[in-house]
């Protein structure tokens, strides 16, 4: 039996740009578009993008804004991150196929935004999945050193 997963739910945040991948038992990244490379960019070191917009491949920016980032800062892979605060906090999301009983992984690439407030919790939920991910207490950085950290978990 497979269930669908809104796999991503980030939320009050101001923190800067994250990629993600979920890895299940087979080692398949079953995130399209966990580094943010994909979509239609338009230009310049940053744009900023409200719910709705279409413009983000494969993610779907329910409330806010995000700020999808090309040259502002260096990403953590790629060429491109987001900051999950453009204009006020977002939250995106993605839906997964997973199948029941079986165990997965998320990983992800955090970092805080270098112009952001001293205190800029996010938090990952895996609706169908047991607890969800909040980090908070993110360490200071320099544009465009971002300090980049790295989160896994694994869930049922």
């Amino acid at each position: 039996m497979e269930r669908k997963v809104n796999r991503l739910s980030a939320s009050c945040v101001l923190a800067a740009g994250l990629i993600f991948g979920v890895v299940s038992g087979a080692n398949a990244n079953l995130v399209l578009n966990g580094d943010f490379e994909t979509g239609s960019y338009g230009g310049g070191s940053f744009q900023t993008l409200s719910a709705g917009s279409p413009y983000l491949t494969d993610w779907t920016i329910g409330s806010g804004s995000i700020d999808w980032i090309d040259s502002y800062w260096t990403a953590a892979s790629g060429s491109k991150s987001i900051d999950l605060s453009g204009n006020g906090p977002a939250v995106i999301s993605q839906s997964l196929n997973l199948t029941n009983n079986q165990t997965y992984s998320i990983s992800f690439a955090y970092a805080r935004n270098p112009d952001g407030a001293a205190s800029q919790p996010f938090t990952v939920d895996l609706a169908g999945a047991t607890g969800g991910i909040t980090i908070s207490n993110l360490a200071a950085t320099t544009n465009p050193n971002t300090g980049w950290s790295n989160h896994l978990q694994t869930f049922l």
